[in-house]
């Protein structure tokens, strides 16, 4: 073994290996305990959309949560973009699709024996054989739609469950936070400058010239609710959705590196279909985690503005060919955004529900009050990764005539029904 994995098992030879065998590791061959005990730091650090995991034991218990409803549950590693080395400490952000069935009860409801796809990114801070912090982002939404239901109804019903266990609704901010040893990476270079650049002017200036300028007119970038969105025009959409709903949306970037293609000197590799991507080797490949706060005041991608403030945990990745973006993931967990909202707007049933009367799910009573809406035709965006069925199915018992999420009214609160508790620490679900 190379100086450059000093400290690490014999048997990984890179980061890239490292972190797409331990994952291997834990979930597909089932290691579970004695892999997180190896790889995992004891007073280890996950933060997710859905809260803050703190120590091995918890991380433990999620993952073993998550393979009751999962069981058969494959991660796909698609990337690892990655900084550092052995002796000072590397970070990682490892991209993956989640491939997986149904097939027992938990967060995300009753076995439904449906296959499910779901892309996820995140970032490890490693050092010395063990995940020391990691920031995780999963797409929520597209396994609410997967399972025939929208993100909202998923969040409704996540948000009475958790009112229900634990008395209040659970969600990630930065109060919740704990500092880590870590510390945040900001690249420099022409690339990821212009990279964070484009995305402050769009996202806080609210400048959409910026799209066409940063992306490419035949980019792809694959957006929450396991959507593809092709071209200038739908970025345009879904960028317009997100300011729609927050006017006030302020973002900041925190963490953002590069890896090159090969013939850049002093990176790591590219994969090889990446290699195949762009034979001139002008491919840059960057990876950026981001935090956002607005307040929920407009029509948009939301539904009825609700005044919640709410908090983003983003993680994105891009290739980038001569300056500008030709694919670009971005990772947002809508499903605990919508937990935010609904914390706010205070539905009875999650009230009911904390009171132990077993009453039902608050996804019953937003799909009813979806039904009682017109349906709008508008198509939802095409998934990059296929589920069984259409994400807003026309038999779905809830809501006769579902409409596109964004278009959904949130229930009117009134002045006499109690709201849910809105405070909240830690996590109680795996991602």
């Amino acid at each position: 073994m190379g100086t450059s994995m000093k400290g690490f098992d014999a048997k990984f030879g890179d980061l890239p290996g490292y972190i797409l065998g331990i994952t291997r590791e834990i979930w597909e061959e089932r290691g579970v305990g004695p892999a997180l005990k190896r790889y995992y730091a004891d007073d280890v650090l996950v933060r997710a959309p859905s809260g803050l995991l703190r120590g091995n034991s918890s991380v433990a218990g999620a993952v073993l949560q998550t393979l009751h409803e999962f069981p058969d549950r494959q991660l796909v590693g698609e990337d690892v973009i990655w900084v550092g080395s052995a002796e000072a400490g590397f970070l990682s952000s490892h991209r993956l699709l989640s491939v997986m069935t149904h097939t027992g009860s938990g967060a995300c409801g009753a076995a439904a024996g449906k296959p499910v796809r779901s892309r996820i990114i995140a970032e490890c801070a490693v050092r010395d054989n063990q995940v020391r912090e990691e920031w995780l982002v999963r797409d929520q939404a597209a396994i609410a739609h997967c399972l025939g239901m929208t993100a909202r109804e998923l969040a409704a019903r996540q948000a009475g469950c958790d009112v229900r266990i634990h008395g209040q609704v659970k969600f990630f901010t930065p109060e919740d936070d704990v500092q880590g040893a870590y510390r945040n990476v900001i690249d420099d270079g022409e690339e990821c400058a212009a990279y964070r650049a484009h995305w402050e002017a769009l996202w806080n200036d609210k400048n959409l010239r910026a799209i066409r300028e940063l992306y490419r007119e035949n980019a792809s970038v694959y957006a929450p609710g396991g959507a593809t969105l092709a071209g200038h025009s739908s970025i345009d959409q879904f960028v317009v959705g997100y300011l729609a709903a927050f006017p006030d949306l302020k973002l900041q970037v925190d963490h953002l590196i590069v890896n090159r293609a090969p013939g850049v000197s002093g990176t790591p590799d590219a994969p090889d279909a990446l290699r195949a991507a762009a034979p001139s080797g002008n491919l840059v490949r960057i990876a950026m985690r981001f935090s956002a706060v607005g307040a929920h005041r407009g029509w948009g991608r939301f539904g009825e503005p609700s005044g919640a403030a709410v908090h983003l945990l983003g993680l994105t990745q891009a290739l980038m060919e001569d300056g500008r973006v030709t694919a670009e993931w971005i990772a947002i967990d809508e499903v605990a955004v919508w937990k935010q909202i609904l914390a706010h707007a205070g539905l009875p049933a999650a009230a009911e529900n904390a009171g132990g009367g077993g009453g039902k799910c608050l996804i019953t009573q937003i799909g009813q009050r979806s039904a009682q809406a017109p349906p709008r035709s508008r198509a939802p965006p095409r998934s990059d990764h296929e589920c069984p069925r259409n994400p807003e199915p026309r038999e779905n018992p809830r809501a006769a005539a579902p409409r596109p999420e964004s278009l959904r009214c949130s229930p009117e609160p009134s002045g006499n029904r109690p709201a849910i508790p809105r405070r909240r620490k830690g996590a109680h679900q795996a991602d």
